[in-house]
């Protein structure tokens, strides 16, 4: 075993624990590995991918953020291999953010950054701004649903303007901001972002349009979720959006996706059914907001968890995912069916997560049939 791989990150994980000084702290971290069998291949492969993101605060006026994000194709052969013969993986900087909160005492907020900012399709800004929290869709978090969560982050190099008016639960805000490329594949893009808290509902809305200069390629994308509780607990999500839309509105059908998730809280057990139409959208693609979605989808998860990992340490559980393609149905898709227990446990201020993808209908190719998943991350 190569100890001093081991050591250089087991000193990463303690460093990034014991980072909260007075003016510095930890932002997010999140550590996961997932594998698989690969064609002709007889043993798993690991990939792994790490994030870390840190906030330096050194007055009270100006906040300061990083983030790095690290990923390593073979974990096993990183770690053991000692012959040099392995891809070393690699450590990017994905973004740096500049915060000048209450400018001259006022509502604003203003922002600089480069590379990822945020996802306005998130809840983000109503846990920063209002002190709200909404809780994402489980399924989007599983492995074998990952592939339905909506890309609309926002990255590049730009601007951004919070305001929150008075005491009111409202907060709104503009981005505008440069891709970073250049000639034909460059692009600006400008967002505007609203979000709302009441005492029975927590709403988040988005609009943007993007423009490559010196062409006619002009895109829109939008998006709106929203949170509703009952006085017994139970809640509903919902969430419908597009993106990447060309003007002629062409593509509206291929690039559209609806949530319909009702939440039950039955004691120490929760039942989650997540009703969706949603495309796959691509995992890397060299413009994001202008690629073309793939096939669309229709379909329902089934999540059934038991216990509360902050009162009790430990919740478990299992997740269904059914999907078919309208225009193919009889067609059997890596989406068609999957079964993935899950079972995560709190570990001081970490949460450390264990997920099976059982694939039945792929049984026969070993590489489609299963994965498994470890998730480490960061909780507060």
């Amino acid at each position: 075993m190569n100890v001093r791989k081991v050591t250089t990150l087991a000193i990463f994980l303690v460093c990034a624990r014991l980072v909260g000084a007075q003016t510095v702290s930890l932002s997010e971290l999140s550590v996961e590995s997932r594998g698989s069998i690969a064609d002709g291949d007889s043993r798993a492969v690991f990939s792994t991918a790490a994030l870390l993101s840190l906030w330096f605060i050194p007055t009270d006026w100006v906040r300061i953020r990083g983030r790095t994000v690290m990923f390593v194709a073979d974990t096993e052969a990183f770690l053991w291999r000692l012959d040099g013969d392995t891809d070393p993986g690699f450590i990017l900087f994905d973004g740096a953010e500049l915060v000048f909160p209450s400018v001259r005492g006022s509502d604003v907020t203003l922002t600089l950054f480069t590379g990822y900012l945020d996802n306005p399709a998130s809840g983000t800004l109503l846990r920063e701004s209002l002190k709200v929290r909404v809780d994402e869709p489980e399924f989007y978090g599983m492995p074998a649903g990952m592939a339905f969560a909506p890309d609309t982050e926002i990255r590049g190099t730009g601007f951004a303007v919070t305001v929150i008016p008075g005491s009111r639960p409202l907060a709104v805000a503009g981005y505008a901001y440069w891709n970073e490329r250049s000639g034909n594949d460059g692009a600006f893009t400008v967002d505007a972002r609203i979000v709302a808290d009441g005492r029975t509902a927590s709403l988040n809305a988005f609009s943007g349009a993007y423009v490559k200069p010196g062409t006619s390629d002009v895109a829109f994308r939008a998006g709106a979720t929203a949170l509703f509780r009952s006085e017994g607990g139970h809640e509903l999500y919902a969430g419908a959006g597009f993106k990447g839309v060309k003007a002629n509105l062409g593509d509206l059908e291929r690039n559209l996706y609806l949530l319909f998730e009702p939440r039950l809280h039955l004691g120490m057990t929760d039942l989650v059914l997540s009703f969706f139409s949603s495309p796959v959208f691509p995992a890397v693609s060299d413009d994001e907001n202008l690629a073309e979605a793939e096939e669309s989808y229709l379909g329902l998860n089934l999540l059934v968890a038991y216990g509360r990992l902050r009162e009790n340490g430990v919740r478990g559980g299992v997740s269904l995912l059914g999907c078919i393609n309208p225009e193919e149905p009889s067609t059997v898709s890596p989406f068609s069916f999957s079964v993935s227990p899950f079972v995560s446990f709190l570990v001081s201020d970490y949460e450390l997560a264990l997920t099976a993808v059982l694939k039945p209908l792929h049984f026969d190719d070993p590489s489609s049939a299963g994965e498994l998943r470890f998730l480490l991350k960061a909780v507060y």
